[in-house]
């Protein structure tokens, strides 16, 4: 059976108003993630008054190998 392991991290906007997610600086993160093995699990945002957004969340998994 294949067991995993996760990491969660919130990934914050920039300012100016309105609040806006930096993607090449999201894509980078992400990347030097997958540098190391991992890969998205799930990815949602969560907004604060008037809809804007407040975070994305990322959750992140990469398989155990040898380990018991």
């Amino acid at each position: 059976m294949k067991r995993y392991e996760y990491v969660t991290f919130s990934f914050p906007p920039q300012p100016p108003f309105p609040i806006v997610i930096n993607h090449t600086e999201l894509q980078q993160v992400l990347c030097e993630w997958g540098e190391q093995g991992w890969e998205v699990a799930s990815a949602t945002t969560t907004s604060h008054r008037w809809g804007k957004t407040r975070e994305v969340l990322v959750v992140i998994k990469r398989e155990l190998v040898g380990r018991e």
